[in-house]
Protein backbone atom coordinates (compact mmCIF):
# COMPACT_ATOMS: atom_id res chain seq x y z
CA UNK A 1 0.00 0.00 0.00
CA UNK A 2 1.54 3.29 -1.28
CA UNK A 3 0.69 6.07 1.35
CA UNK A 4 2.52 8.86 -0.83
CA UNK A 5 -1.32 10.36 -0.46
CA UNK A 6 -2.13 9.51 2.73
CA UNK A 7 -1.80 11.75 5.44
CA UNK A 8 0.64 10.93 8.67
CA UNK A 9 0.14 10.09 11.49
CA UNK A 10 -0.01 13.16 13.52
CA UNK A 11 0.40 14.07 17.11
CA UNK A 12 -0.61 17.88 18.36
CA UNK A 13 2.15 19.35 20.30
CA UNK A 14 0.01 21.80 23.21
CA UNK A 15 0.84 25.26 23.25
CA UNK A 16 2.39 26.15 26.66
CA UNK A 17 0.57 29.63 27.26
CA UNK A 18 -1.74 31.95 25.22
CA UNK A 19 -0.01 35.65 25.13
CA UNK A 20 -2.18 37.96 27.01
CA UNK A 21 -0.56 41.90 25.84
CA UNK A 22 -2.57 45.20 26.80
CA UNK A 23 -5.26 43.50 28.80
CA UNK A 24 -6.60 41.87 25.62
CA UNK A 25 -6.30 37.93 25.50
CA UNK A 26 -4.69 36.96 22.54
CA UNK A 27 -6.36 34.11 20.66
CA UNK A 28 -4.47 30.82 21.07
CA UNK A 29 -2.71 29.89 17.73
CA UNK A 30 -3.30 26.74 15.89
CA UNK A 31 -0.25 24.03 17.38
CA UNK A 32 1.88 22.62 14.78
CA UNK A 33 1.30 19.35 13.73
CA UNK A 34 4.69 17.20 14.22
CA UNK A 35 4.91 13.97 12.64
CA UNK A 36 5.17 10.99 14.69
CA UNK A 37 7.94 9.40 13.22
CA UNK A 38 8.45 5.63 11.98
CA UNK A 39 11.59 4.02 13.66
CA UNK A 40 13.29 0.80 11.33
CA UNK A 41 16.42 -0.49 13.31
CA UNK A 42 18.18 -3.11 11.43
CA UNK A 43 21.13 -5.38 12.80
CA UNK A 44 23.42 -6.97 10.72
CA UNK A 45 25.12 -9.93 12.59
CA UNK A 46 28.82 -10.43 12.99
CA UNK A 47 29.72 -6.80 10.64
CA UNK A 48 33.17 -5.25 11.78
CA UNK A 49 32.83 -1.69 11.35
CA UNK A 50 36.03 -1.22 9.62
CA UNK A 51 34.68 -3.55 6.51
CA UNK A 52 32.30 -0.43 5.54
CA UNK A 53 33.10 2.17 3.39
CA UNK A 54 31.48 5.11 5.73
CA UNK A 55 34.18 3.62 8.14
CA UNK A 56 37.01 3.93 5.62
CA UNK A 57 37.14 0.58 4.33
CA UNK A 58 38.91 0.38 0.61
CA UNK A 59 36.53 -2.16 -0.44
CA UNK A 60 33.15 -1.41 -1.63
CA UNK A 61 31.09 -3.78 -0.02
CA UNK A 62 28.37 -1.17 1.58
CA UNK A 63 27.12 1.41 -1.37
CA UNK A 64 23.58 1.18 0.38
CA UNK A 65 24.69 1.33 3.92
CA UNK A 66 27.45 3.94 2.23
CA UNK A 67 24.51 6.32 1.02
CA UNK A 68 22.61 6.51 3.78
CA UNK A 69 25.13 7.09 6.04
CA UNK A 70 25.72 10.47 4.04
CA UNK A 71 22.19 11.17 4.96
CA UNK A 72 22.37 10.51 8.50
CA UNK A 73 24.90 10.67 11.38
CA UNK A 74 28.01 8.24 11.37
CA UNK A 75 29.25 7.57 15.27
CA UNK A 76 32.72 6.07 14.42
CA UNK A 77 33.74 5.18 17.60
CA UNK A 78 31.35 2.95 19.41
CA UNK A 79 31.72 -0.40 21.34
CA UNK A 80 28.88 -3.74 22.08
CA UNK A 81 28.72 -4.76 25.47
CA UNK A 82 29.32 -8.36 24.92
CA UNK A 83 30.54 -9.92 21.23
CA UNK A 84 27.96 -12.77 21.34
CA UNK A 85 24.48 -12.03 20.02
CA UNK A 86 21.88 -12.58 22.25
CA UNK A 87 23.34 -10.85 25.17
CA UNK A 88 24.49 -8.03 22.21
CA UNK A 89 20.72 -7.49 21.33
CA UNK A 90 19.34 -7.52 24.40
CA UNK A 91 21.41 -4.60 25.78
CA UNK A 92 20.40 -2.96 22.53
CA UNK A 93 17.03 -3.41 23.01
CA UNK A 94 16.99 -2.25 26.90
CA UNK A 95 20.04 0.37 26.94
CA UNK A 96 21.21 -2.33 30.21
CA UNK A 97 24.34 -3.63 30.40
CA UNK A 98 24.79 -7.57 30.72
CA UNK A 99 25.38 -6.96 34.30
CA UNK A 100 21.71 -5.71 34.20
CA UNK A 101 20.12 -8.12 32.50
CA UNK A 102 21.88 -11.02 33.37
CA UNK A 103 22.07 -12.48 29.42
CA UNK A 104 25.79 -13.55 29.00
CA UNK A 105 25.29 -16.41 26.49
CA UNK A 106 23.75 -17.12 23.55
CA UNK A 107 22.50 -20.03 25.76
CA UNK A 108 21.42 -17.84 28.71
CA UNK A 109 17.67 -17.04 27.50
CA UNK A 110 15.41 -14.48 28.99
CA UNK A 111 12.56 -16.11 29.02
CA UNK A 112 10.92 -15.30 32.32
CA UNK A 113 14.10 -14.61 34.15
CA UNK A 114 14.07 -11.56 31.91
CA UNK A 115 10.74 -10.72 32.61
CA UNK A 116 11.59 -11.06 36.21
CA UNK A 117 13.47 -7.96 36.23
CA UNK A 118 11.05 -5.40 35.27
CA UNK A 119 13.01 -4.32 32.47
CA UNK A 120 11.07 -3.08 29.21
CA UNK A 121 12.53 -3.47 25.76
CA UNK A 122 11.75 -1.34 22.97
CA UNK A 123 9.12 -2.94 20.98
CA UNK A 124 7.29 -2.49 24.58
CA UNK A 125 7.71 0.56 24.69
CA UNK A 126 6.71 1.42 21.29
CA UNK A 127 3.36 -0.60 21.59
CA UNK A 128 2.78 1.78 24.97
CA UNK A 129 3.36 4.63 22.67
CA UNK A 130 0.91 3.33 20.35
CA UNK A 131 2.85 2.41 17.29
CA UNK A 132 2.97 -1.07 15.14
CA UNK A 133 5.90 -3.40 15.94
CA UNK A 134 7.19 -5.73 13.80
CA UNK A 135 10.19 -8.00 14.75
CA UNK A 136 11.97 -9.76 11.35
CA UNK A 137 15.00 -12.07 12.49
CA UNK A 138 17.43 -14.98 10.97
CA UNK A 139 18.60 -17.16 13.43
CA UNK A 140 18.17 -19.55 16.01
CA UNK A 141 20.01 -17.10 18.88
CA UNK A 142 17.52 -15.09 18.46
CA UNK A 143 14.02 -16.85 17.91
CA UNK A 144 11.23 -16.69 20.24
CA UNK A 145 12.96 -19.70 23.03
CA UNK A 146 14.99 -16.46 24.23
CA UNK A 147 12.22 -14.17 24.62
CA UNK A 148 13.32 -11.44 22.63
CA UNK A 149 10.26 -11.82 20.97
CA UNK A 150 8.31 -9.76 23.94
CA UNK A 151 6.39 -6.53 23.10
CA UNK A 152 6.41 -7.21 19.52
CA UNK A 153 2.68 -7.75 17.48
CA UNK A 154 4.37 -9.19 14.83
CA UNK A 155 7.66 -12.05 14.85
CA UNK A 156 8.75 -13.59 12.26
CA UNK A 157 11.41 -16.29 12.25
CA UNK A 158 13.44 -19.13 10.16
CA UNK A 159 11.88 -22.16 11.07
CA UNK A 160 15.82 -23.91 10.17
CA UNK A 161 18.65 -22.65 12.23
CA UNK A 162 19.01 -19.41 10.41
CA UNK A 163 18.19 -18.14 6.39
CA UNK A 164 19.68 -15.45 4.16
CA UNK A 165 18.85 -11.82 4.77
CA UNK A 166 16.72 -12.64 0.76
CA UNK A 167 13.93 -14.02 2.57
CA UNK A 168 14.42 -12.15 5.68
CA UNK A 169 13.72 -9.34 3.65
CA UNK A 170 10.82 -11.07 1.50
CA UNK A 171 9.05 -11.47 4.89
CA UNK A 172 9.77 -7.99 6.09
CA UNK A 173 8.68 -6.16 2.48
CA UNK A 174 5.57 -8.07 2.04
CA UNK A 175 4.13 -6.85 5.95
CA UNK A 176 4.88 -2.98 5.12
CA UNK A 177 2.69 -4.06 1.42
CA UNK A 178 0.06 -5.78 3.92
CA UNK A 179 0.07 -2.67 6.39
CA UNK A 180 -3.65 -0.94 6.11
CA UNK A 181 -3.66 1.18 9.25
CA UNK A 182 -1.69 4.19 9.37
CA UNK A 183 0.00 3.87 12.84
CA UNK A 184 3.97 4.73 12.55
CA UNK A 185 5.60 1.58 12.60
CA UNK A 186 8.70 0.13 14.64
CA UNK A 187 10.33 -2.50 12.76
CA UNK A 188 13.75 -4.60 13.41
CA UNK A 189 14.96 -6.33 10.71
CA UNK A 190 17.83 -8.49 11.78
CA UNK A 191 20.50 -10.10 9.16
CA UNK A 192 22.65 -13.00 9.57
CA UNK A 193 24.81 -13.42 6.54
CA UNK A 194 28.17 -12.14 7.12
CA UNK A 195 28.68 -14.74 10.15
CA UNK A 196 30.68 -17.73 9.15
CA UNK A 197 31.35 -19.74 7.17
CA UNK A 198 31.14 -16.83 4.79
CA UNK A 199 30.11 -18.17 1.88
CA UNK A 200 28.72 -15.42 -0.13
CA UNK A 201 26.12 -16.37 -3.06
CA UNK A 202 27.89 -16.53 -5.89
CA UNK A 203 26.98 -13.60 -7.54
CA UNK A 204 29.06 -11.65 -4.51
CA UNK A 205 31.48 -13.96 -4.29
CA UNK A 206 33.52 -11.43 -6.78
CA UNK A 207 36.97 -10.79 -3.96
CA UNK A 208 39.84 -11.92 -4.41
CA UNK A 209 43.73 -11.46 -2.69
CA UNK A 210 45.16 -8.12 -3.81
CA UNK A 211 47.33 -5.60 -2.98
CA UNK A 212 44.66 -3.45 -1.32
CA UNK A 213 43.71 -6.28 1.12
CA UNK A 214 47.40 -7.37 1.94
CA UNK A 215 47.63 -3.86 2.99
CA UNK A 216 45.04 -3.55 4.91
CA UNK A 217 45.67 -6.75 6.83
CA UNK A 218 49.22 -5.71 7.70
CA UNK A 219 47.28 -2.56 9.16
CA UNK A 220 45.05 -4.38 11.39
CA UNK A 221 47.81 -7.20 12.15
CA UNK A 222 46.47 -9.88 10.50
CA UNK A 223 48.77 -12.48 9.22
CA UNK A 224 48.21 -12.22 5.10
CA UNK A 225 48.20 -15.98 4.23
CA UNK A 226 45.74 -17.64 2.10
CA UNK A 227 43.31 -18.69 5.02
CA UNK A 228 42.90 -15.40 6.00
CA UNK A 229 42.61 -13.81 3.05
CA UNK A 230 39.83 -16.42 2.14
CA UNK A 231 38.58 -15.50 5.41
CA UNK A 232 38.34 -11.53 5.16
CA UNK A 233 37.18 -12.29 0.64
CA UNK A 234 34.31 -14.16 1.55
CA UNK A 235 33.07 -12.09 4.67
CA UNK A 236 33.12 -8.74 2.53
CA UNK A 237 31.26 -10.52 -0.39
CA UNK A 238 28.95 -11.77 2.25
CA UNK A 239 28.43 -8.12 3.52
CA UNK A 240 28.30 -6.72 -0.17
CA UNK A 241 25.01 -9.58 -0.54
CA UNK A 242 23.31 -7.85 2.98
CA UNK A 243 24.02 -4.72 1.85
CA UNK A 244 22.73 -5.43 -1.37
CA UNK A 245 19.02 -6.84 0.12
CA UNK A 246 19.41 -3.29 2.53
CA UNK A 247 18.46 -1.59 -0.76
CA UNK A 248 15.86 -4.04 -1.29
CA UNK A 249 14.91 -2.79 2.50
CA UNK A 250 15.39 0.52 1.61
CA UNK A 251 13.76 0.82 -1.41
CA UNK A 252 10.43 -0.74 0.26
CA UNK A 253 10.08 1.92 2.44
CA UNK A 254 10.69 4.52 -0.01
CA UNK A 255 7.57 2.80 -2.15
CA UNK A 256 5.46 2.49 1.34
CA UNK A 257 5.82 6.66 1.14
CA UNK A 258 6.82 7.01 5.13
CA UNK A 259 10.77 7.41 4.31
CA UNK A 260 11.37 11.52 5.02
CA UNK A 261 9.33 10.55 8.17
CA UNK A 262 10.82 6.96 9.50
CA UNK A 263 14.29 7.06 11.24
CA UNK A 264 16.54 4.31 9.98
CA UNK A 265 18.75 3.11 12.37
CA UNK A 266 21.70 0.65 11.11
CA UNK A 267 24.07 -1.34 13.47
CA UNK A 268 25.62 -4.55 14.57
CA UNK A 269 25.68 -6.59 17.67
CA UNK A 270 29.03 -7.09 17.39
CA UNK A 271 32.22 -7.84 15.37
CA UNK A 272 35.00 -10.49 14.01
CA UNK A 273 37.95 -11.72 14.28
CA UNK A 274 38.91 -13.09 11.15
CA UNK A 275 42.30 -14.02 11.67
CA UNK A 276 43.47 -10.89 14.47
CA UNK A 277 44.62 -11.73 17.43
CA UNK A 278 45.17 -15.09 15.87
CA UNK A 279 41.17 -15.81 16.14
CA UNK A 280 38.30 -15.98 13.48
CA UNK A 281 35.13 -15.58 15.70
CA UNK A 282 34.04 -13.21 18.07
CA UNK A 283 33.05 -13.48 21.89
CA UNK A 284 36.17 -12.13 23.12
CA UNK A 285 37.28 -8.24 24.04
CA UNK A 286 39.57 -7.18 21.23
CA UNK A 287 38.64 -4.40 19.48
CA UNK A 288 37.55 -5.69 16.30
CA UNK A 289 35.13 -8.42 17.71
CA UNK A 290 33.95 -5.34 19.56
CA UNK A 291 33.99 -2.21 17.24
CA UNK A 292 30.62 -1.98 15.52
CA UNK A 293 28.88 0.85 13.21
CA UNK A 294 25.68 3.37 14.70
CA UNK A 295 24.23 5.03 11.59
CA UNK A 296 21.22 6.94 12.49
CA UNK A 297 19.22 8.75 9.16
CA UNK A 298 16.95 10.66 10.99
CA UNK A 299 13.39 12.08 9.47
CA UNK A 300 13.33 15.55 7.95
CA UNK A 301 11.58 17.05 10.12
CA UNK A 302 14.26 16.31 12.96
CA UNK A 303 16.25 19.24 11.92
CA UNK A 304 19.37 16.95 12.77
CA UNK A 305 22.03 17.57 10.03
CA UNK A 306 23.91 14.68 8.28
CA UNK A 307 26.96 14.57 10.54
CA UNK A 308 30.16 12.29 11.86
CA UNK A 309 30.65 11.97 15.71
CA UNK A 310 34.18 10.57 16.58
CA UNK A 311 32.46 10.37 20.73
CA UNK A 312 33.21 7.14 22.23
CA UNK A 313 29.93 5.62 23.13
CA UNK A 314 28.48 2.00 23.59
CA UNK A 315 25.72 -0.29 22.16
CA UNK A 316 24.17 1.13 25.37
CA UNK A 317 23.40 4.90 23.98
CA UNK A 318 21.27 3.45 20.25
CA UNK A 319 18.15 3.39 22.19
CA UNK A 320 18.84 7.24 24.33
CA UNK A 321 20.15 8.68 21.49
CA UNK A 322 17.52 7.84 18.84
CA UNK A 323 14.70 8.85 21.81
CA UNK A 324 16.12 12.46 22.24
CA UNK A 325 16.96 12.97 18.60
CA UNK A 326 12.94 12.36 17.63
CA UNK A 327 11.44 13.79 20.68
CA UNK A 328 9.83 10.82 21.68
CA UNK A 329 8.28 10.59 25.86
CA UNK A 330 10.70 8.68 27.98
CA UNK A 331 9.27 7.91 31.21
CA UNK A 332 10.80 8.27 34.76
CA UNK A 333 10.88 4.29 34.99
CA UNK A 334 12.31 4.16 31.67
CA UNK A 335 15.14 7.22 32.21
CA UNK A 336 15.92 4.97 35.34
CA UNK A 337 16.57 1.92 32.87
CA UNK A 338 18.57 3.46 30.45
CA UNK A 339 21.84 3.09 31.35
CA UNK A 340 23.08 4.11 28.02
CA UNK A 341 23.29 7.98 27.16
CA UNK A 342 22.15 10.10 24.40
CA UNK A 343 25.63 11.04 22.09
CA UNK A 344 23.87 14.20 20.68
CA UNK A 345 23.73 16.18 23.79
CA UNK A 346 26.51 17.62 26.35
CA UNK A 347 25.55 14.13 28.78
CA UNK A 348 27.99 12.27 26.73
CA UNK A 349 30.71 14.20 28.23
CA UNK A 350 29.97 12.84 32.44
CA UNK A 351 31.05 9.43 31.24
CA UNK A 352 34.51 9.02 30.36
CA UNK A 353 34.26 4.96 30.43
CA UNK A 354 32.52 2.70 28.21
CA UNK A 355 32.32 -0.94 29.34
CA UNK A 356 32.53 -4.37 27.91
CA UNK A 357 32.50 -8.41 28.79
CA UNK A 358 34.05 -11.28 26.98
CA UNK A 359 30.97 -14.04 26.60
CA UNK A 360 30.25 -16.84 29.11
CA UNK A 361 30.85 -19.85 26.59
CA UNK A 362 33.09 -22.93 26.97
CA UNK A 363 34.80 -23.01 24.26
CA UNK A 364 38.23 -23.34 26.01
CA UNK A 365 38.35 -19.64 27.16
CA UNK A 366 40.75 -18.80 29.85
CA UNK A 367 39.99 -19.36 32.89
CA UNK A 368 37.96 -16.45 34.87
CA UNK A 369 36.22 -13.47 33.47
CA UNK A 370 37.69 -10.66 30.66
CA UNK A 371 36.34 -7.18 31.13
CA UNK A 372 36.86 -4.68 28.77
CA UNK A 373 37.22 -0.64 29.92
CA UNK A 374 37.87 2.24 27.05
CA UNK A 375 38.34 5.93 27.28
CA UNK A 376 39.17 8.03 24.62
CA UNK A 377 42.83 7.53 25.07
CA UNK A 378 43.29 4.52 26.83
CA UNK A 379 41.68 0.38 26.84
CA UNK A 380 42.67 -2.10 30.03
CA UNK A 381 41.92 -5.71 29.67
CA UNK A 382 41.03 -7.15 33.50
CA UNK A 383 41.01 -11.11 33.93
CA UNK A 384 39.42 -11.89 37.27
CA UNK A 385 42.22 -14.66 36.52
CA UNK A 386 44.98 -13.19 35.39
CA UNK A 387 46.93 -9.68 34.67
CA UNK A 388 45.63 -7.23 32.85
CA UNK A 389 47.07 -5.60 29.85
CA UNK A 390 46.97 -1.72 28.73
CA UNK A 391 46.57 -0.49 25.37
CA UNK A 392 47.10 3.31 24.01
CA UNK A 393 43.75 3.95 21.71
CA UNK A 394 45.95 7.08 20.00
CA UNK A 395 48.65 4.89 19.08
CA UNK A 396 47.83 1.38 19.18
CA UNK A 397 44.11 0.58 18.21
CA UNK A 398 45.14 -2.71 16.61
CA UNK A 399 46.15 -3.70 20.74
CA UNK A 400 49.86 -4.81 20.37
CA UNK A 401 51.91 -3.24 22.80
CA UNK A 402 50.76 -3.92 26.37
CA UNK A 403 51.69 -1.03 28.16
CA UNK A 404 50.55 -1.70 31.91
CA UNK A 405 54.18 -1.77 32.87
CA UNK A 406 55.31 1.73 31.93
CA UNK A 407 51.69 3.52 32.36
CA UNK A 408 51.32 1.53 36.16
CA UNK A 409 49.38 3.99 37.16
CA UNK A 410 46.54 4.81 34.46
CA UNK A 411 46.19 0.99 34.95
CA UNK A 412 45.60 0.84 38.52
CA UNK A 413 42.46 3.82 38.24
CA UNK A 414 40.95 1.71 35.20
CA UNK A 415 41.07 -1.21 37.54
CA UNK A 416 39.59 0.55 40.08
CA UNK A 417 36.24 1.87 38.26
CA UNK A 418 36.53 -1.94 37.45
CA UNK A 419 36.67 -3.06 40.74
CA UNK A 420 33.78 -0.65 41.38
CA UNK A 421 31.44 -2.03 38.58
CA UNK A 422 32.01 -5.59 39.42
CA UNK A 423 30.98 -4.73 43.06
CA UNK A 424 27.79 -3.03 41.57
CA UNK A 425 26.89 -6.29 39.67
CA UNK A 426 27.29 -8.26 42.93
CA UNK A 427 25.22 -6.21 44.97
CA UNK A 428 22.70 -5.59 41.83
CA UNK A 429 22.18 -9.72 41.86
CA UNK A 430 21.84 -9.57 46.14
CA UNK A 431 19.17 -6.70 46.13
CA UNK A 432 19.15 -2.93 46.07
CA UNK A 433 22.47 -0.98 45.39
CA UNK A 434 24.11 0.42 48.66
CA UNK A 435 23.73 4.61 48.37
CA UNK A 436 28.02 4.71 48.53
CA UNK A 437 27.38 2.70 45.00
CA UNK A 438 25.08 4.40 43.48
CA UNK A 439 27.13 7.83 43.77
CA UNK A 440 30.00 6.35 42.81
CA UNK A 441 28.30 5.03 39.39
CA UNK A 442 26.69 8.39 39.19
CA UNK A 443 29.95 9.97 39.09
CA UNK A 444 31.24 7.49 36.62
CA UNK A 445 28.28 8.51 34.37
CA UNK A 446 26.74 4.84 34.40
CA UNK A 447 23.72 6.07 35.66
CA UNK A 448 21.91 9.26 35.77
Amino acid sequence: MNRSHVAPHLRLRRALACVVLGGLAGACGTPEPTPVPSVLLVTVDTLRADHLGAYGYFRETSPNIDALAREGTVFENVITTMATTLPAHVSLMTSTHPMTHGIKGNFSHMGEQFGATGIRTVAEVFTQLGYATAAFVSAAPLKDHTGIQIGFEHFDQPSERDRLSSSTVDQATAWLAARTDDRPFFIWVHLWDPHAPYTPPADYDVFEAEAGLSSYLASVGIADNERTAGWNNGYDGEILYTDAELGRLFGAVRSDGVWDNTALVITADHGEGLGQHDWRDHGRIHNEQLDIPLIIKWPAFSGIAPSRSATLGSSLDTLPTLFAGLGLPVDAALARQFEGLDLLSSARDAREYVLAERTHRERGWEDGNRYALLSANWKYLHATAGPGRLYDMRQDRIELEDRLATESDVGAEMLAIIEILLAAEQEHEQGELPAERVEQLRALGYIQ
